[in-house]
């Protein structure tokens, strides 16, 4: 590694380590606050939490009223911050921060109007129940504000490479979401202070990440820009109508099953879709910071470290995803029952399908950020639309006779068509061959899933109760991906480059910013 490779390269793993360490704080939040809350609140409460969070900015329908902007900033910052461009950084973050305020009030008063129709009609909500939910929805419009306002702030740190910082707020947030409505839950069993805790969370994260981005921004002046405004929105416009397409690959199970089986079984495919949240989140871990850092890489010109962004960050975000994904399929049964109890290891199949969706999905993962980040979003759209409609259509045929399982094996469906529609051009665009693309990406992962499987498999026979099959087959299960991992799947010295990336003095500058 060159040393003008340095200070982007220690950057992007510095960046890519701490939203590994972010995410991975979502899946241990998660999974010491779900009991708690699904407990105190029990199945039918439950369901109508979530189906309250479904209408949420950061996790549900609402966060399509970013309207594409979040991308956008994110790579308009990079792009002007890569050529030092100054005066017109200070104003497409200015806008940026107004924009997105404007879009917080919306969002807020969206909520209020519109919720209570939409969680009484999915929820089925009884008459003694109406005042505790319609109180919870005025209480979600104050954690839309919080959120969508944050959004803005978190895409500028974002754009400026400093995703430690965005993803350090991040932390606080899910920390104090998790603690906050586990306690709530369990002492008071109402829905009202279960949503307090969250929208408070998020209104605390809403401050310490806008002192963030003011750390960033000291060195030259904000103002906002109807120039700037129509720049984003030149770009944003692909990337929005991303958004309602998101949303529904994200949410569209939990509608079906309460709309088809009822909202108790709601509470059950959640259980599923937040094993398989944990799942996505490390896999996003791997290959986000490429976003920003692809961004900064076209406008440079620099394609040959693009293509070695793909071919290399595809490898490694699947050597990271399809060991994960194997291990808690295999491991679901005994790990449901010691995390949730007896009754709820029956979506232990369920569990498993939907680690097998993830895994599919993340051939195509580190190609739809770069594809953001060099201004391709339209050909992520395009893909998106027809797995959509694959994925709602096999959802909803297949819920009837697989149950909650079939809602997860239509995500595979889709996924199986929006992958090669990803991978292929990205590859192409980039002068690569999409064939080989994938083969040396998927080749160097193969030992370490089957030394992975037997050690899975050793755990499940020889263990004699729930919780030791579980620690077993994790030590073994991992021992052997490792070992793989060590052997075959990293490149000879590839580890030694990553320590001299990290190694090396990041670039100086008031602004954050790497390479400069």
């Amino acid at each position: 590694m060159s040393d003008e490779e340095k200070p982007l390269g220690r950057r992007v793993l510095v960046n890519t380590g701490m939203t590994g360490a972010s995410n991975l704080w979502t899946i241990v939040t998660t999974v010491i606050a779900l009991p708690f809350v699904l407990h105190g609140l029990g199945l039918r409460t439950y369901g109508w939490w979530v189906l309250l969070q479904t209408l949420s900015a950061s996790t549900g329908w609402l966060a399509i009223l970013d309207g594409g902007f979040a991308t956008a900033v994110t790579r308009a910052v990079a792009s002007r911050a890569s050529v030092d461009k100054e005066g017109l950084l200070g104003k497409v973050v200015g806008t940026s921060v107004l924009l997105f305020a404007g879009l917080a009030v919306f969002g807020a008063a969206l909520v209020v109007v519109v919720g209570w129709p939409i969680i009484e009609w999915l929820g089925r909500v009884p008459a003694h129940a109406a005042p505790m939910v319609q109180t919870a929805i005025l209480i979600l419009g104050l954690q839309v504000l919080a959120e969508l306002a944050l959004q803005g702030c978190v895409s500028c740190l974002e754009g400026f490479q400093r995703l430690d910082l965005s993803r350090t707020v991040d932390m606080m947030r899910r920390a104090g979401i998790a603690g906050g409505t586990a306690l709530a839950a369990t002492v008071t069993h109402q829905l009202t202070w279960v949503e307090g805790a969250a929208a408070g969370a998020s209104g605390l994260a809403l401050a310490l990440c806008a002192l963030a981005l003011w750390t960033q921004t000291r060195g030259f002046r904000l103002g906002g820009s109807m120039a700037e405004l129509r720049s984003l929105s030149a770009y944003a416009r692909i990337v929005f109508l991303l958004r309602p397409i998101s949303a529904v690959y994200t949410l569209m199970d939990r509608v079906i099953v309460s709309a088809i089986l009822g909202p108790s079984f709601v509470a059950l495919v959640d259980i599923v879709a937040q094993v398989q949240t944990g799942a996505n989140v490390i896999l996003s871990s791997a290959s986000y910071a490429l976003l920003p850092a692809s961004s900064w890489l076209e406008a440079r010109g620099d394609e040959g470290r693009l293509r070695r962004s793909l071919q290399d960050g595809t490898r490694l975000t699947l050597l990271v995803t399809w060991t994960l994904s194997l291990g808690v399929a295999m491991l679901g049964a005994p790990g449901l029952k010691d995390w949730l109890g007896t009754k709820f290891v029956v979506v232990a199949g369920a569990v498993a399908v939907a680690m097998l969706g993830v895994a599919v999905g993340a051939v195509a993962q580190v190609s739809s950020n770069i594809c953001f980040g060099i201004g391709r979003a339209g050909l992520i759209l395009r893909a998106s639309v027809i797995g959509v409609v694959v994925d709602l259509s096999m959802s909803v045929a297949l819920v009837f006779p697989l149950g909650i399982s079939g809602v997860f094996w239509g995500t595979i469906c889709g996924n199986l068509v929006t992958v090669p529609l990803i991978l292929a051009p990205t590859a192409r665009h980039l002068g690569l061959e999409p064939r080989r693309v994938f083969t040396r990406s998927t080749g160097p992962v193969l030992p370490a899933l089957v030394l992975e499987a037997i050690g899975c498999g050793i755990g499940l026979a020889l263990g004699p109760t729930a919780l030791s099959r579980l620690l077993i087959g994790v030590v073994l299960g991992g021992a052997g991906a490792a070992f793989g991992i060590l052997r075959w799947g990293l490149h000879a010295g590839e580890l030694r480059r990553f320590w001299e990336a990290l190694s090396s003095r990041p670039a100086s500058g008031g602004t954050g910013t790497v390479g400069r």
